[in-house]
C-alpha cells in the first residue's frame, strides 16, 4: 500500500533519497556545464539488497505508480457508483484487487527496509486501510453480507423474505462500510506530505540561492572586470535542479535610489549567468528537531480528522432504522383486499402510482396471484445496493400469502456517491488546513531559526574565517536583490525580537569574532573544540608544520607619529591596517598578527602544492601552476599594497597633519615590506589564560629580517630568492637582484630581490568605501571579488602574472623604470659578487645616471666596497653578511 506517513516519508525517503542524489549528482565544471566530474579510479561501491529495496521503493516510478493507485483508492468506489452500470463492476473489483496487492507489499517491504516504521501508528494505519479495501470487492462484501447477485428476480415467497432480508442488511452493512472507507482517507497525508517536501526543497533552494546571490563576471579573459549587479534569477535544468542565480555587483554605489538599479561599466556586454563559475549548493537537512515536532503534529491531525469523520456519522438516525415505510405499508393495503380483486386491483395501482415518480420509482409489485405489475427496468440489472426490496407476508384462509415491492435506489446511491466524494474532499482540506496551521509557528519560529544556528555553527568549526564571510555575502546580497518595500516587509516578517531570532544573530556575530580573533591560523583550534563532545575545551592542541608564504611589513616613523598624535594614533594605525589587510585578503592572504606599527602577513599553500610524507609527517612543495600563483599574488598583494598607502585620500591627508609636517618635514607615510617562503608550526602560543594562533619559524623571523632591511637598501619591497624562485618566470622578470648576504641566525647566503616601484605615477585614489552603504556591503564585495579571483586561478581561466599589464596601478609604477639602469646594474652586479670590484664600482657607476635619483642598494653596495677599498676580503665567497637587522 503506498505510504500514509507523511513524516516517515520525511524522515526515511527523503534521507534515502538524499544520499542516493549526492551519489549520482552531477558536478558543474568551470565552463558551466552539467558534466559528471571524473575521478581518477573511484572506489567500487557496494549496494546491500536492503539499500536497493530501498531505492526502488523510493524510485520516481514507484512513488508515482503508489500515488496513482492511492487516488483510484480513494475515489475509485464512488466514481464506480456514480458513473458506470453494474456490467463495469467486474473491472473495479479487479483493480481493487491489484490495489490491495501492491499495498500489501509495500507494507512488507517498508518493514524490512525502513527504520521505526514495523509495528509504529502508521504502520497500523496503512495496514487498516489496506484491509478496509475489501468492503470495495463485491464478491468478497456478497459473501460477507449474505446478498444474492445473481442477476434473477424472485419469485417464491421465501426468495421474497430473503431478499428482503438481504436488502435491509445490505443497506445497513453499506453505511458501516462507508465508515470504515473513512480509515482510507489517512491516504491523503502521503499526498499531501510529498507535496510539502517537495514545495519545501524547492523553497530552500531558491532562498539559499537568493542569499548567496552567485557573483558572476563579464568574460573569461580577466577576472578582475568591474562587476555588474543583475536582478536574481534563478536558472533549472532538465532534472529541475536549481543551476545558478547571478547577482553581479559593480565598483559604482552612486545611484542607491533603488535596490534594483543595475549598476554596470559603459559599453559592459550583457552578462549570461550561465557561462559564469557558479558554487555547488547544498540543501540543508531536516533538524531532528524539526522532524519529531512535524511527526506529533501529523499524528494529531490525522487522529483529529479520523475522529471528527467517523464519529459524527454515528448520531445519524439513517444508520440505525429506515425513515419511509411506506413501501411496507403499501403491500399490506392490497393484502387486505384480496377478497375483492377489484379492489385490491384499484388499491395496488394507487400504490405503483404513488411510488412511480418518486427518487426512488417502484419497478416491481407482486403479492400472490392477486396483484402483479412490473416496470420496464429488470431489477437483474441493478446492483444490490441500487434495489430496495420490501416484503410482507400473512395469512388468508390458512394460506400464507407473501408480497414484494422492488424500488430503484440508484438515484440515492449516486447522491450518496456524490456525498462520499464531497467528504473525501473536505477531509483533505481539513488535513491540509490544520496541517499548516499547527507546523507554520513551529516552522517559522523555531525550526527554521533553529537550524540555521545549527548550519552556522557547522560552518564555524570547518572554517570560521570563511563562515564569517559567507554569512556577510549572504545577507548583503539577498538585501541587495530586495527593493526598499520587499527589505522592510523581509525585516518585520523576521520578527527580529524573538529570543531565536536573538539568539540566531549571535551565533553569527560569534562566528565573526571567532574569525577576528583566531583568523586561518586558528581554524583547526575552532574546529577541534566545537566539535569536541562534553563542555571541556582544550585550545593548546599540537602544532603542525605547514607550508607558507610569510610577509612582515613596517610603519615607518611610528615612534615619532605616536608621540605626535597620541590618541589618534589608533585611528592612524588602524587605517593603514585596513589598508594591508584588505589588499591582502582580496589576492588569498591573510593576516596572523598586527604587533603595533608591524604586521604579519601569511599565505597558505594549497593542498595541491604540498607533498607530505605519510612517515614522517614531512613537508615539501609541488612545482605546479598553483603554487607559482599563490607567490605570484603574494608579491603582488604587497605591491598593491604600497599603491594603496600611497594614493589613498586618507593616508594621503597626513601629510597636512601640522604636527607630523612641523616635526618632520616632507612626512609622509611609508612603510616597508618584507617576503620569504618557507615551513612553520602553526599552532597556539600561550596558556590556557591566554593563546595566539600563530607561526614559529625561522622563516618567519627571516620575513622580519628582510622587512628590516629595507631601511639599509631603501627600497619599498625585499623578496627572498626562496619566494622568488617559486614564481613564475613572468613574474621573476618584475625583479631586481640587490644583493647576496647571510643574516642573523644563519650561515646560508641568500639573495636579495626588490621590484623597483615610481610611485610618483600613481593618481590619487578614492576611497572605495564611500561608494557602499556600510562597511559590510564593502567586505561582502571585496570576498566577492576574492573568490571570483581565486575561482579563475584555480581553474587556469586566469595567470596572476597578468596583473602586472591588466592593473592600472602596477602598470603605472613600472612604466618609467629605466631599462639601461636595470641592465648596467645587473652587470655591475654581478661582477660584484664574482669580486671584480673595480670594475663593479665603474659599472655601478654608469648605472646611476640612468637613476632618477639615488638607488638604494646601489649606494649601499659602494659604500661597503669603499670600506673595504673596492677590494674583495680574501675569504670572498660572493656573499656579505647583514648586519643590520
Amino acid at each position: 500500500m503506498v505510504s500514509i506517513d507523511s513524516t516517515r516519508r520525511t524522515s526515511l525517503d527523503i534521507k534515502a533519497l538524499n544520499s542516493y542524489e549526492e551519489a549520482n549528482q552531477p558536478t558543474i565544471n568551470p565552463t558551466g556545464s552539467h558534466e559528471p566530474e571524473k575521478k581518477a579510479n573511484p572506489p567500487k561501491q557496494s549496494v546491500s539488497l536492503k539499500g536497493l529495496a530501498l531505492l526502488i521503493l523510493d524510485h520516481w516510478f514507484t512513488t508515482t505508480f503508489m500515488l496513482v493507485l492511492t487516488v483510484y483508492a480513494l475515489f475509485g468506489d464512488s466514481f464506480r457508483a456514480l458513473l458506470t452500470s453494474q456490467d463495469a463492476d467486474d473491472g473495479f473489483y479487479i483493480v481493487t484487487i491489484i490495489c490491495i496487492s501492491f499495498f500489501t507489499l509495500e507494507i512488507i517491504v517498508a518493514s524490512f527496509v525502513k527504520e521505526d516504521y514495523f509495528l509504529s501508528f502508521f504502520f497500523w494505519l496503512d495496514v487498516i486501510s489496506t484491509i478496509s479495501l475489501i468492503t470495495d470487492i463485491g464478491w468478497a462484501w456478497d459473501a460477507m453480507t449474505g446478498q444474492d447477485r445473481t442477476g434473477k428476480a424472485s419469485s417464491t415467497s421465501s426468495q421474497f423474505s430473503q431478499a428482503s432480508r438481504a436488502s435491509r442488511a445490505g443497506t445497513r452493512a453499506a453505511r458501516i462500510v462507508r465508515l470504515i472507507r473513512v480509515i482510507r482517507l489517512v491516504r491523503i497525508a502521503k499526498l499531501y506530505k510529498l507535496s510539502q517536501v517537495a514545495k519545501e526543497k524547492l523553497l530552500k533552494k531558491d532562498e539559499i540561492l537568493l542569499k548567496r546571490g552567485r557573483v558572476a563576471y563579464r568574460g573569461n579573459e580577466n577576472p578582475l572586470g568591474d562587476l555588474e549587479i543583475i536582478e536574481s534569477e534563478a536558472f533549472i535544468n532538465e532534472d529541475s535542479e536549481i543551476n545558478s542565480v547571478s547577482a553581479n555587483f559593480s565598483n559604482s554605489h552612486a545611484n542607491r535610489s533603488r535596490r534594483r538599479t543595475t549598476r554596470k561599466s559603459s559599453g559592459a556586454p550583457k552578462l549570461n549567468p550561465r557561462d559564469s563559475t557558479i558554487q555547488d549548493l547544498e540543501v540543508p537537512k531536516e533538524s531532528k528537531v524539526g522532524k519529531k515536532l512535524s511527526e506529533l503534529t501529523t499524528k494529531r491531525v490525522i487522529i483529529l480528522s479520523l475522529l471528527t469523520v467517523v464519529i459524527l456519522p454515528l448520531f445519524e438516525s439513517q444508520l440505525y432504522y429506515d425513515d419511509n415505510d411506506s413501501y411496507e405499508l403499501g403491500l399490506h393495503l392490497i393484502m387486505k383486499e384480496i377478497d375483492d380483486q377489484e379492489a385490491a386491483t384499484r388499491v395496488g395501482n394507487f400504490y405503483v402510482k404513488d411510488h412511480k415518480n418518486i427518487d426512488t420509482p417502484i419497478i416491481l409489485v407482486i403479492v400472490g396471484e392477486y396483484y402483479n405489475w412490473s416496470s420496464d427496468t429488470n431489477p437483474a440489472d441493478l446492483r444490490a445496493e441500487e434495489l430496495g426490496v420490501y416484503t410482507l407476508s400473512e395469512d388468508y384462509m390458512n394460506t400464507t400469502i407473501d408480497g414484494v415491492s422492488m424500488f430503484d435506489l440508484r438515484n440515492n446511491t449516486k447522491r450518496q456517491a456524490g456525498l462520499d466524494i464531497g467528504i473525501t474532499l473536505f477531509v483533505c482540506l481539513v488535513l491540509s488546513f490544520f496541517s499548516l496551521a499547527f507546523s507554520k509557528d513551529a516552522q517559522d519560529l523555531i525550526i527554521e531559526p533553529l537550524e540555521s544556528m545549527i548550519l552556522t555553527v557547522q560552518k564555524i568549526s570547518e572554517n570560521p574565517v570563511k563562515a564569517a564571510q559567507e554569512q556577510e555575502v549572504e545577507e548583503v546580497t539577498r538585501n541587495m536583490a530586495l527593493t526598499k518595500s520587499e527589505l522592510l516587509k523581509e525585516k518585520t516578517k523576521k520578527n527580529a525580537n524573538l529570543e531565536t531570532k536573538i539568539l540566531e544573530e549571535t551565533f553569527i556575530k560569534i562566528g565573526a569574532l571567532l574569525a577576528l580573533g583566531f583568523g586561518e591560523a586558528g581554524s583547526e583550534i575552532i574546529a577541534k573544540n566545537v566539535n569536541r563532545s562534553g563542555g571541556e575545551i582544550d585550545p593548546l592542541i599540537p602544532g603542525k608544520k605547514r607550508l607558507c608564504i610569510f610577509g612582515f611589513c613596517d610603519i615607518r616613523q611610528f615612534s615619532e607619529a605616536t608621540e605626535i598624535l597620541q590618541k589618534d594614533v589608533m585611528i592612524f594605525v588602524n587605517e593603514i591596517a585596513k589598508i594591508v589587510h584588505q589588499t591582502v585578503n582580496n589576492y588569498s592572504g591573510s593576516a596572523n598578527k598586527n604587533i603595533g606599527e608591524a604586521f604579519l602577513i601569511v599565505w597558505k599553500f594549497h593542498r595541491e602544492s604540498v607533498l607530505e610524507d605519510s612517515l614522517t609527517g614531512e613537508v615539501s612543495l609541488i612545482d605546479n601552476h598553483h603554487t607559482n600563483d599563490l607567490a605570484d599574488m603574494a608579491v603582488v598583494a604587497y605591491l598593491k599594497t604600497i599603491a594603496e598607502i600611497n594614493k589613498s585620500p586618507k593616508t594621503l591627508a597626513y601629510q597636512k597633519h601640522p604636527g607630523l609636517t612641523a616635526k618632520m618635514p616632507g612626512f609622509c607615510v611609508k612603510m616597508g615590506f618584507g617576503l620569504h617562503q618557507g615551513w612553520a608550526i602553526e599552532g597556539a602560543i600561550g596558556s590556557e589564560f591566554k593563546i595566539d594562533a600563530s607561526y614559529l619559524s625561522p622563516n618567519v623571523n627571516l620575513a622580519s629580517r628582510l622587512e628590516a632591511a629595507t631601511r639599509q637598501f631603501g627600497v619599498h619591497i625585499l623578496v627572498s630568492d626562496a619566494l622568488y624562485n617559486i614564481c613564475s618566470s613572468q613574474t621573476q622578470k618584475n625583479f631586481r637582484k640587490v644583493d647576496r648576504v647571510t643574516v642573523k641566525g644563519s650561515k646560508v647566503p641568500i639573495e636579495l630581490y626588490t621590484v623597483d616601484l615610481d610611485l610618483t605615477a600613481l593618481e590619487v585614489g578614492t576611497d572605495t568605501e564611500d561608494t557602499f552603504t556600510d562597511l559590510k556591503e564593502a567586505r561582502a564585495f571585496a570576498h566577492i571579488k576574492r573568490e571570483r579571483l581565486n575561482d579563475a586561478v584555480k581553474h587556469k581561466n586566469y595567470r596572476v602574472y597578468r596583473l602586472f599589464t591588466d592593473d592600472k596601478d602596477l602598470r603605472a609604477m613600472k612604466k618609467n623604470i629605466s631599462k639601461h639602469f636595470m641592465h648596467w646594474f645587473s652587470i655591475a652586479l654581478e661582477e660584484y659578487l664574482k669580486g671584480d670590484w673595480s670594475q663593479a664600482a665603474i659599472d655601478f657607476s654608469k648605472a646611476q645616471v640612468y637613476k632618477n635619483g639615488k638607488d638604494g642598494p646601489t649606494e649601499v653596495i659602494l659604500e661597503f666596497m669603499k670600506e673595504n677599498n673596492n677590494v674583495p676580503p680574501p675569504d670572498w665567497s660572493g656573499y656579505r653578511i647583514l648586519h643590520d637587522k
